[in-house]
């Protein structure tokens, strides 16, 4: 080893080789730092094989004897079988734009075959089978070169290498063929530049070609790799800016044109070509349509960088021109850039926005609310002419003005505008209907509705946002209607009043009418007087539903009008029905037929009271307007199903017309029905007002001389039906008594202001059986009552020296005085209001008859009361000693 570092003085072409491996050097570090592309590691390893394989040809040049030029001949191949692999791998990851470097087979290949062909190349004194017995320095080359005998290692190796080579040759001649154009000039350089080693290589392998005695093919590499690494610094090639930028060069939608001072066009991008109808670059400037009419501006001497909007046939252009500046003379121009960006569809969306812009400019300045903008200090920057017509104020003079100076405090205004705003910047969330007094610019006081919002997106002036509505007439429109509805329902109260108290003188004087004619029509005993008795009785009960109809219709109109939900037998409703109604119906010849569920169907849940009034109603008409044939009822109350009322009858019937009227109030069919049969024309407005308010419905059909049919459906709930009480005392009648004396065995204390009450009540309760002690007012009554000596107190309401409510409280304090079971009071009264009988009841009183009363309605109230008192004394038991 030592005898072959004995070079010989080193020739041009040794010097020329150091110069080559230093360039490769200096290539390989330069490209290691600053460039980026794929298949680098490959491509740094081509530049080691070329500059190593290089080294070993000089030395081998330079060596002295025969057996030190074989020895560097035999070591360069390390870099004769690098620098094909490395060159095959770095094509095909250029080509293919990805990185095999982390692949295990190129690895060993790149790194295992330069080794074994080292391997089989050094142990040629072995074997022989690489360099033959005919290798030896040959006399005819300068300096005494070996000339090889190459055996069949040698072309195996040979092969191998070439399998690597032809591959990298059919890699170029795919990616000339199918590479994107911006591609196309590195695989035809690289083409060009293998041509010249392949052919040395093969002219030294085949034909014996060398220089100097040595093999070509290294320096023709050296040169190659140089080559290429010329188009890597100067970045024409390889480096993905060049190609990047050929790229966008290609592929860019906008027009780019380049063309000289003199306006010829020496280049165009594919865009600007299709731009203008060109195949290729080249002509003048103006000869290039769409351009021509624009070229004086574009080559003017001094233009601006950018240009007004060129429009190019339906397109429209932003011009930009770039001047490219001599090397030698920044002050003159080689030619100049111009780009062309497409703001067709900019220019469109600017056009659409600037309409929609003037639209909200419109409708803000249009519409009927004031609009105002203030900033973070409290400034306005926005104001349309609603605002300025809503303060009195110049509308382009409130940009600028503080909202204080906008929007002055009236004296006394609950929110001055000040307040507004701090509340508005202070709010989480926006503030709606924020009521500001201000004074206007022409010392008017108005008041404003305010919706303010507060403005969060970053980059914008407005902080504050207000909706401004002047409501000065509106608050003056709204207390004057709240007067009206005040002085309404003063009217109302007024109106509820006088219904109450002429009610109750109606009811007094009534209550002796019915009340004594009753009484006379039970003692008389000739016939033709009883008629006459009779017949005042009838009157006044007529009188009294004339009235009852009036209340209840007041009570409809006022929504005083309650429904209760209590459980009743629907079978013991038709039982009532008939009982009332049957009599009356076969006193005018009629046939009367009631028809309805069984006793054991299920109960349901309601106002039994409302529903026989309905009924009532319902069977009062049929029978008035009925002069022959008959009236037919009938309930259903089939379980599910909801509770059903159908009134039939032969009667007069009604036209459409006379239909359509019959549930409006006070209407009839005609005047002269209201002259045949009378009536207020009230009764079927309360039943269709009843209905309604149980959620029912009701129809009517009916045609004149056929009759009429009313159907009612009421949507009740069923209820379970209670057990069967056990059987006990019948306590409805006290002390046994039998028939005639009902009321046999109580003792009854009765206050009441009127003499004809008090007369009547006395014939009424002791024909009853039961002992009466009158008094004339409440004061009496207190002095009178005493405990255990009655069982039932019946107290007036209204009454001039203590009315009945006051009476019953101060008889309870006197038996809380006496420590005994306080009174059991009956209310009777002639103010038989709903809210009325309320207030009794919560009073204290355990019932009430309302005046005028039936002698039968009346026994039956005290009865039913005093049977209660008596099971609540029952189930106290003994009564408290009295102190």
């Amino acid at each position: 080893m030592a005898e072959c570092l004995r070079l010989n003085p080193a020739q041009p072409i040794d010097i020329a080789a150091v110069v080559m491996m230093l360039v490769l050097l200096a290539i390989g570090l330069w490209v290691a730092r600053n460039h980026r592309f794929y298949g680098k590691r490959f491509f740094l390893f081509s530049l080691i094989g070329a500059g190593f394989w290089l080294g070993m040809a000089m030395m081998e040049h330079r060596a002295i004897g025969e057996a030190c030029k074989i020895f560097w001949a035999q070591a360069a191949w390390l870099g004769i079988g690098l620098l094909p692999i490395a060159l095959c791998f770095f094509i095909d990851d250029y080509a293919r734009a990805g990185e095999g470097w982390r692949q295990r087979p190129r690895r060993a290949a790149l790194f295992g075959g330069p080794l074994a062909l080292f391997a089989m190349a050094a142990t040629n004194g072995w074997h022989g089978r690489f360099y033959g017995p005919g290798t030896g320095l040959s006399p005819d080359t300068p300096g005494g070169q070996v000339q090889y005998d190459h055996g069949p290692l040698f072309f195996v190796a040979a092969g191998w290498l070439y399998l690597f080579v032809v591959a990298g040759v059919l890699l170029l001649l795919r990616g000339l063929q199918r590479a994107h154009p911006a591609h196309r000039p590195f695989f035809l350089a690289w083409l060009l530049v293998l041509v010249a080693p392949i052919a040395a290589n093969l002219g030294y392998v085949f034909g014996r070609v060398t220089v100097s005695g040595l093999d070509p093919t290294p320096y023709a590499y050296a040169l190659a790799m140089m080559a290429l690494a010329w188009f890597i610094l100067t970045d024409r090639l390889l480096d993905l800016r060049p190609v990047a930028l050929e790229v966008l060069w290609r592929n860019s939608p906008s027009p780019i044109v380049i063309v000289t001072p003199e306006g010829e066009v020496v280049a165009a991008n594919p865009s600007a070509l299709k731009l203008c109808g060109r195949r290729r670059a080249g002509g003048r400037l103006d000869d290039w349509e769409p351009l021509a009419p624009h070229t004086r501006l574009m080559l003017a001497p001094d233009p601006p960088e950018r240009l007004q909007t060129l429009q190019l046939g339906d397109k429209r252009f932003d011009l930009r021109i770039l001047p490219i500046e001599r090397p030698m003379g920044a002050q003159s121009e080689m030619g100049r850039i111009f780009a062309m960006n497409d703001v067709t569809f900019r220019s469109a969306l600017q056009t659409r926005l600037a309409a929609e812009r003037d639209y909200l400019q419109l409708l803000m300045q249009t519409t009927m609310t004031g609009i105002v903008a203030f900033d973070a200090e409290g400034r306005a920057i926005f104001a349309n002419a609603e605002t300025g017509k809503l303060t009195g104020l110049d509308t382009d003079a409130i940009p600028g003005m503080h909202h204080g100076a906008i929007f002055p405090p009236a004296e006394g205004a609950p929110d001055p505008g000040i307040t507004a705003f701090t509340c508005a910047m202070e709010a989480a969330g926006p503030q709606r209907g924020l009521r500001v007094g201000f004074r206007r610019a022409d010392g008017m006081m108005r008041i404003l509705s305010v919706n303010m919002a507060r403005v969060e997106r970053p980059g914008t002036e407005a902080r504050v946002v207000c909706a401004l509505a002047d409501i000065t007439e509106e608050l003056e429109t709204a207390r004057s209607l709240e007067a009206a509805r005040a002085r309404a329902e003063a009217a109302s109260r007024t109106k509820s009043q006088f219904l109450a108290n002429m009610s109750h003188e109606i009811r007094t004087p009534l209550n002796g009418v019915l009340g004594m004619a009753e009484v006379l029509e039970e003692e008389l005993s000739d016939p033709r007087t009883r008629e006459m008795a009779r017949t005042i009785r009838d009157s006044g009960a007529t009188l009294l539903s004339i009235l009852n109809d009036v209340l209840d219709m007041s009570k409809i109109e006022a929504g005083k009008m309650q429904i209760e939900a209590q459980p009743f037998a629907p079978a013991q409703v038709l039982t009532r029905i008939a009982a009332l109604h049957e009599t009356a119906a076969r006193d005018k010849g009629l046939s009367f037929q009631a028809d309805g569920p069984q006793e054991d169907v299920p109960m349901r849940l309601g106002d039994q009271h409302r529903i026989l009034q309905i009924v009532h109603n319902l069977l009062g008409n049929a029978i008035k307007f009925t002069q022959s044939g008959g009236v037919t009822v009938t309930l259903g109350a089939e379980p599910g199903a909801p509770l059903t009322i159908s009134v039939a009858d032969t009667g007069i019937g009604m036209t459409p017309e006379q239909a359509a009227r019959v549930f409006a109030e006070f209407e009839q069919g005609d005047g002269s029905v209201a002259r045949r049969f009378g009536g207020t024309g009230l009764g079927m407005a309360i039943t269709k007002a009843l209905v309604e308010q149980m959620g029912g419905t009701i129809t009517l059909d009916t045609a004149p001389g056929r009759g009429t049919s009313v159907h009612v459906t009421l949507p009740l709930p069923e209820i379970a039906r209670p057990a069967e009480a056990p059987a006990g005392p019948d306590v409805a009648a006290p002390g046994g008594a039998g028939k005639d004396a009902p009321l046999a065995g109580l003792s009854l204390l009765a206050a009441d202001d009127n003499a004809v009450n008090r007369k009547l009540l006395s014939l009424l309760l002791e024909r009853a059986g039961s002992r009466v002690r009158m008094v004339d007012g409440g004061r009496p009554a207190l002095a009178e009552w005493q405990p255990g000596a009655f069982d039932v107190v019946l107290l007036d309401i209204s009454m001039p020296d203590l009315d009945g409510i006051a009476t019953l409280a101060a008889l309870r304090a006197k038996a809380a005085s006496l420590r005994a079971e306080p009174p059991v009071a009956l209310a009777i009264t002639a103010n038989v209001m709903t809210h009325q009988i309320e207030d009794y009841r919560a009073a204290g009183f355990s019932g009430h008859a309302g005046k005028p009363f039936r002698s039968a309605d009346l026994i039956a109230e005290i009865t039913r009361t005093a049977a209660k008192a008596r099971r609540l004394r029952a189930a106290a038991g003994p009564s408290r000693a009295v102190e």
